[in-house]
């Protein structure tokens, strides 16, 4: 099966998108849409999917990352988060033993949702763990943007960075399925156009 195409490069850019939105939103107001921070969530801890689609469980709920497509370019806060994020997922292809790490990390996090939900704080402080061990080492690191008074509570850091972990699990998918690291200007208008595609097919 062909996993790269347009359709599931744009869900995998919607749901990096969806997940560095939410960052966003709770540095700004510490507050996230609680449906939207669950598909990211769920994203990370469905390590294994027979398609991407799968991965979020259904595309209607990413329908807040595909409005945002068409935003990159305007939208220098994200673009930025969202161009680290690429370099990440570009390079764990290349670093085993970092991918072994965060694997784990999932793992553990995953198996703590068993016994009780995928928002659990235990399964978001095990996610914010793996992302601190995992990627916070490495350079360029995200600097969030926000209100101190947010960014001070341990619960909102430990969600930020959990959210930031399903970013990177996105990006990861943007790469497999033959999004491009560079050049993203020049695809933006077709996967632009296919945003809207997904919005219409998810419409109530």
């Amino acid at each position: 099966m062909n996993n790269k195409t347009t359709r599931n490069q744009t869900i995998a850019m919607a749901g990096t998108l969806q997940a560095l939105y939410l960052v966003q939103q709770i540095a700004r107001t510490g507050q996230a849409d609680p449906d939207d921070l669950l598909t990211c969530i769920e994203s990370v801890l469905k390590m294994d999917a027979e398609n991407v689609e799968d991965i979020y469980g259904d595309l209607r709920y990413l329908r807040t990352g595909y409005q945002l497509v068409p935003t990159l370019g305007g939208n220098r806060e994200l673009a930025r988060y969202f161009g680290i994020m690429l370099f990440h997922g570009s390079t764990l292809a290349t670093h085993e033993e970092r991918t072994r790490k965060i694997r784990s990390g999932v793992e553990r996090a995953y198996r703590q949702a068993e016994q009780s939900s995928s928002l659990d704080p235990a399964v978001i402080a095990l996610l914010a763990e793996t992302y601190q061990d995992g990627v916070s080492p490495y350079s360029p690191q995200v600097v969030v943007e926000g209100e101190r008074r947010y960014l001070a509570r341990q619960d909102h850091a430990q969600t930020i960075r959990a959210l930031l972990l399903a970013a990177l699990r996105s990006t990861v998918l943007w790469r497999q399925c033959g999004g491009p690291r560079f050049g993203l200007l020049l695809a933006r208008r077709r996967l632009t156009r296919e945003a809207q595609v997904l919005l219409d097919l998810t419409r109530d």
